[in-house]
């Protein structure tokens, strides 16, 4: 307990995170008395945060991606939003409004265009303490299917080596030469 002269502010520090009941009396030089109850958390912990998908250095042949994470808090999640740069700049995309605590939440969101991304996700508890998750996490979109021409085949008279080339119009491919035997009878 403790006297407030004048209504001074006045700080204090809870001794732990908990659930605290502040109990204000007032009387003036009338003996007029007014009582007041105030009700409030503490939380020194921020919301501990896991993205499942997608995973780091993740591709996918399709805009429509599905983000998934996981939030834990003692206090329980008021709202979680889905960081990234898909639209130019690191930014809020998207908030879930009080999502299940230590559940796995999802959101589909629609990329824009083909490139590579970062995301990540921040909370807040029900108390404002917010947190991040540890790290960004990396995907790549690419829907487009990948052509390749081979502009010219040249072959040396009396060796085994082949030169050829070739282009190819995709950002994200890997070439994979095979050949094989052919035997004319």
């Amino acid at each position: 307990n403790a006297t407030i002269s004048s209504c001074a502010n006045t700080t204090f520090s809870p001794p732990r995170d908990d659930t605290y009941l502040i109990d204000f009396y007032a009387n003036d030089t009338l003996n007029n008395v007014n009582t007041t109850r105030i009700r409030f958390q503490t939380s020194t912990t921020s919301p501990a945060i896991t993205l499942n998908s997608p995973t780091d250095i993740t591709y996918s042949n399709s805009n429509n991606v599905r983000f998934n994470f996981t939030a834990v808090d003692s206090n329980g999640l008021s709202v979680c939003d889905i960081w990234g740069n898909w639209t130019g700049s690191f930014v809020k995309n998207t908030s879930l409004i009080s999502p299940p605590n230590n559940t796995l939440n999802s959101t589909l969101l629609s990329i824009p265009r083909d490139g590579e991304y970062s995301w990540r996700v921040g909370c807040n508890d029900t108390t404002a303490t917010s947190g991040f998750s540890l790290s960004n996490f990396t995907f790549i979109t690419d829907t487009f299917f990948p052509t390749t021409t081979i502009n010219s085949i040249a072959t040396t008279q009396g060796s085994q080596t082949i030169q050829f080339n070739a282009t190819q119009n995709d950002t994200y491919i890997q070439v994979n030469l095979q050949i094989s035997d052919l035997i004319l009878n």
